[in-house]
């Protein structure tokens, strides 16, 4: 049985006033110390080239369901409203030949449940994958930094520990976002296929406002008023591919469809401003339909 101690790690933290003399910048990354991050990397041995990451997602959901009903409908069906599942699973880049490697990172409430999941990637592995139910193993399984750097230590950090790929002066240095693989982002059931920057800053607060604990939400809500007004006057540009559909399979409503998406960038000539704590929790917490599979995943450039 894998085993885990990373959600030992983490204590809720008693909550502060965001007092008005915070900047935004720091007001931002004040609530974001609520926000827990639990990040594995899993190497998979076993895992047919075709196998791809809805089908783990879909077998690790079914093991989970069989483990404990109980935790799977919190951390994949949360009930309360706009409550998002607790995780993503996405391809790691350094992923060995011959091997699947995942990065699968648990947020919010979800790492309270950490050894129990762990326990359903157990089970998932016994039960198979494909037509002939081949079972998979996990061979390894680190811990992931807060940088993306693998350690052998697993930890839980929060969202205010994710920094920004270049130290100094953050808010004025250009950089871009890089959705390096597609984001699909929605208004009246439409995709956006030119996402602006308020665009994506409306989206990607009202994801993470889901992984706060609920006495922080009015606060975050008051940021996030502030933070949209500032994405709409931050200068930036974008780039944009032709939109197209990704097929995923649901087995909950046991049918294909296709999520929409676009890939592309955002260009800041002027610097992210204060809203680069949002930005640099995007990198881990993805945004838009299917984040919790690996879409809306972001790099961020700079000096671009």
């Amino acid at each position: 049985m894998i085993r885990g101690d990373g959600a030992d790690h983490w204590q809720e933290r008693t909550m502060m006033p965001c007092f008005a003399d915070r900047s935004l910048a720091d007001g931002l990354r004040h609530l974001l110390k609520q926000v827990p991050v639990l990040p594995y990397c899993l190497i998979l041995d076993g895992v047919e080239s075709a196998a791809t990451i809805p089908t783990l997602r879909g077998i690790f959901g079914r093991a989970l369901y069989g483990v404990d009903r109980g935790v799977y409908e919190r951390v994949f069906h949360p009930p309360e409203r706009e409550r998002l599942p607790g995780y993503v699973l996405r391809p790691a880049d350094d992923a060995e030949s011959g091997r699947m490697a995942l990065e699968w990172i648990l947020l919010g409430e979800a790492v309270k449940y950490e050894e129990i999941l762990l326990r359903a990637w157990d089970v998932a592995s016994g039960m198979g994958l494909g037509k002939g139910r081949e079972p998979f193993f996990v061979r390894e399984r680190s811990g992931l930094n807060p940088d993306g750097s693998r350690t052998a230590r697993h930890y839980c950090w929060s969202a205010d520990q994710i920094p920004w790929p270049q130290a100094g002066s953050i808010e004025r240095t250009a950089c871009r976002i890089v959705f390096s693989l597609p984001v699909s982002l929605m208004r009246e059931h439409r995709l956006i296929e030119s996402p602006t920057l308020a665009d994506v800053v409306i989206r990607t607060c009202r994801r993470l406002r889901a992984f706060l604990p609920a006495d922080c939400q009015a606060d975050w809500d008051k940021l996030t008023d502030e933070a949209i007004s500032l994405a709409r006057e931050t200068p930036s540009r974008g780039e944009w591919q032709p939109p197209l559909a990704l097929p995923r399979y649901s087995a909950a409503q046991q049918r294909d469809f296709a999520v929409p998406g676009v890939r592309g960038q955002l260009h800041l000539p002027e610097g992210p401003g204060p809203l680069w704590p949002v930005f640099a929790a995007l990198t881990w917490t993805h945004v838009g339909k299917a984040s919790n599979l690996g879409l809306g995943r972001v790099r961020i450039e700079v000096r671009c």
